[in-house]
């Protein structure tokens, strides 16, 4: 039985005031007349109103205990995040020299303000990020006019194997993997820019010479599907390995096979290339140290390990320097994928100053409480200094040292501990209210009497501050002639929790306490992860992700609210993944290893053969079947179980359930309860596989297995005995083309015949 909170009078205005009325003549027989004009019943009316007041607060004192005895627990509100992003300065018309930028520099979207975290040079060049795609089967004709072209060439005294590619900008093909081009490797091009028709290659040269050139790249996400913590360590995750490369020699090697050497420049590398762009630092050398390639010959150019060659002459023309990145050492598993690269670029964050805010005065009173004037605050960001000395931030009072020292009687006058001194003067701040809490004498120090108080601080808008691409473009303190724009939309912006939202998770706090000990725990707590919406999350105790049964381990299986590309069958992406690992790193056992992973789909095909009712078109049915078999095999949990169609009984309304096997017959039953079936004559059910899908009766799933439906027929006949219209459902669905790949020995640029 619930527990509902009690009303301590629930009697309304019209009560109050019949009750009045109904009393009169027992207390005055003499007053006859009862009506609304009557003084008397007016004045019985204002009572009734004032009385009705009265009880409507005094029903609060219930709310108001239970909120207060929730504030006593001390589990606070998730406080806001501010959004993050990328944006990217272009110095098209400014002077041709170099400008530094600091960080905290301030930008706007609109009213928005935004803040760079880092600081950066900004080079009087342009870029082009591009990479060497290899055409996959050029036609025996082109093949055999290049080899007559390139017939001169030699490797080790043999005539060479071409292999034809094309220059791509990554901007036009965003994600594609490095260990998918040409040489394994992107090449950055810096350009003179176009206002500057008039300056040389080395003028150019001259302004970025030693200076600090900044990279930064947006990763697409990586496909994999599994996290893991190892017992007794942390979140580690280490961005791909690259190297930065630029001409050794302003000349090729000597002949016959001319080869180019290129020689690595000091790189610092920031961010982990997933939650966080990636920052690439490169340290350019002295003007004479910035070569290119300069005695190739035109059938040379973009040959071998050569930068490719442009398309547009006039762009070829405009190359200032070619810097090569590649991996350091081989790939092996690694994975760089960007979706957006460009130089001149750093994070920002969405977030404005408050400076030297005087926020009150100190009491001398234990436990002294402040507001902020302004907010959300962004957690972290709280300076304080009482009466000009700096205090420092703690995440509990309670472990702070008294302001003073406490005389021990057991140990003599040399041996007593000293006051607290520094390690007392510290503060607490909860982001979330907005508010700045001292110690009481015992557990930190207190702010003296008539001390004043100054805190700096920064706020944000939270979720108001997820934007669209090229809405940061304002910069009030930027130089003239420089622009800036975020490539991308922001992300990870997030309100602050909501009073509903947080006593909703109290609960399962009073029960875990923020401890991840037992499977319902690992439950909550990853569901409550910051920045991530999941609808479903499964826990297996003592089992090893892609291993089986292994003491010691947890395998969290996390499903994502929503999914793209896989609107059925959504797959968590390695950021969600990651922010689950690091949200529960902090709370599980040191002994226990985490594995933190999505569903592993099996892909069904499924034929159906029925009967419509009369006037029921098959174009109309079809639809509502596949719905029907989508809502019956999701993953995801439903609103209300009464709206999943068929086998209530047998499957829960929290998505598919683990280890249970997907059976013909009930798919059969749950396609005859479709509105507009009069008749299902049969159900065929195969699953993926090498040789094509054949028809089963049931398929066994196991652990973290989920159904996923792959392709639907839905005939109006019945089908003959051994049909199997499953391999042609496949067939029509994927398709078998291939691609096939040959030796890779001397890539050389393809020329297209046309502009």
């Amino acid at each position: 039985m619930p527990i509902e909170l009690p009303k301590l009078d629930d009697r309304a205005f019209r009560d109050i005031a019949d009750e009045a009325i109904a009393r009169i003549p027992s207390h005055t027989p003499e007053w006859t007349n009862f009506n609304e004009a009557d003084p008397g019943v007016t004045l019985l009316e204002l009572f009734a109103f004032m009385a009705e007041n009265m009880l409507y607060r005094a029903n609060q004192i219930p709310e108001r205990n239970r909120l207060k005895f929730l504030q006593l627990l001390g589990v606070p509100l998730l406080p806001a995040q501010p959004a993050r992003g990328v944006v990217a300065f272009d110095n098209a018309r400014g002077p041709l020299a170099t400008l530094t930028l600091n960080c905290g520099e301030p930008l706007r979207a609109g009213s928005l303000p935004f803040r760079t975290t880092q600081g950066l040079d900004v080079l009087p060049v342009e870029s082009a990020l591009v990479f060497k795609r290899t055409l996959a089967s050029p036609d025996a004709v082109t093949l055999a006019a290049y080899q007559d072209l390139y017939a001169s060439f030699s490797t080790g005294g043999a005539a060479p194997e071409l292999s034809l590619y094309e220059t791509v900008d990554l901007a036009s093909a965003p994600g594609t993997e490095i260990g998918e081009t040409e040489g394994q490797c992107f090449w950055l091009a810096l350009l003179r820019r176009s206002a500057d028709r008039n300056a040389t290659r080395e003028d150019v040269r001259a302004a970025i010479a030693s200076k600090m050139l900044t990279i930064c790249m947006v990763l697409a996400p990586e496909p994999a599907t599994t996290r893991r913590l190892a017992a007794g360590e942390g979140v580690t995750h280490k961005p791909p390995q690259l190297v930065m490369e630029i001409a050794a020699a302003d000349h090729l090697g000597p002949p016959p096979d001319r080869l180019a050497s290129w020689r690595s420049l000091p790189l610092r590398m920031s961010g982990d290339g997933e939650v966080e762009p990636l920052r690439l630092d490169v340290e350019l050398p002295a003007a004479e140290g910035l070569l290119t390639f300069d005695d190739v010959d035109p059938l040379e150019a973009g040959s071998g390990e050569l930068p490719p060659l442009f398309e547009d002459p006039q762009t070829d023309a405009r190359v200032v320097l070619w810097l090569r990145i590649r991996p350091e050492g081989d790939l092996g598993g690694a994975r760089l994928a960007p979706l957006w690269a460009g130089i001149n670029a750093c994070a920002v964050e969405q977030r404005d100053l408050v400076r030297n805010e005087v926020i009150g005065l100190g009491s001398g009173a234990p436990d002294q409480q402040f507001r902020f004037a302004r907010g959300p605050i962004v957690t972290g960001s709280v300076q304080v200094s009482v009466a000009g000395t700096p205090w420092a931030a703690t995440d509990e009072l309670y472990a702070a040292p008294p302001e003073i020292a406490l005389r021990d009687a057991r140990l003599p006058q040399s041996l007593q501990p000293a006051g607290g001194g520094e390690l007392s003067r510290v503060f607490a701040v909860d982001a979330e209210a907005g508010l700045l809490k001292f110690g009481d004498g015992l557990r930190g120090a207190r702010p003296p009497f008539d001390a004043t108080i100054l805190v700096d601080y920064d706020i944000t808008q939270g979720a108001d501050g997820n934007v669209t691409a090229g809405a940061v473009k304002l910069g009030p303190r930027l130089p003239a002639g420089l622009s800036v724009a975020n490539p991308i939309a922001t992300w990870g912006g997030r309100n602050a929790e909501s009073a509903d939202e947080g006593e909703r998770s109290i609960q399962a706090w009073l029960r875990h306490r923020d401890r991840a000990v037992t499977a319902e725990d690992f439950r909550d707590l990853a569901l409550r992860t910051p920045s991530v919406r999941l609808a479903r999350v499964e826990v297996l105790s003592a089992f090893k992700a892609d291993v089986g049964a292994q003491a010691g381990a947890v395998t969290v299986m996390a499903v994502p609210a929503s999914d793209p590309k896989h609107p059925d069958a959504p797959r968590p992406d390695p950021v969600a993944l990651r922010a689950v690992c690091e949200w529960l790193d902090p709370r599980r056992l040191v002994t226990t290893d985490v594995y933190v992973t999505g569903p592993r789909y099996r892909g069904l095909w499924i034929a159906v053969g029925l009967e419509p009712d009369p006037g029921v078109a098959l174009a109309e049915l079809r639809p509502r079947v596949r719905a029907a078999l989508l809502a019956f095999l999701s993953p995801l949990p439903l609103a209300d179980a009464s709206t999943r169609p068929g086998g209530i009984d047998d499957i829960t309304p929290g998505g598919w359930p683990l280890r249970a096997p997907v059976i013909a017959a009930q798919l059969l039953a749950v396609v005859a309860r479709v509105p507009g079936v009069r008749l299902v004559n049969d159900l065929l059910l195969g699953e993926e596989s090498s040789s094509g899908p054949q028809p089963t009766e049931r398929i066994a799933f196991a652990d973290l297995d989920q159904p996923e439906l792959l392709g639907l027929l839905v005939e109006a006949r019945d089908f003959a005995p051994g049909e199997n219209p499953l391999v042609g459902l496949r067939d029509a669905t994927l398709g078998r083309a291939g691609v096939a790949s040959g030796d890779r020995r001397l890539p050389v640029p393809f020329i297209p015949d046309q502009c």
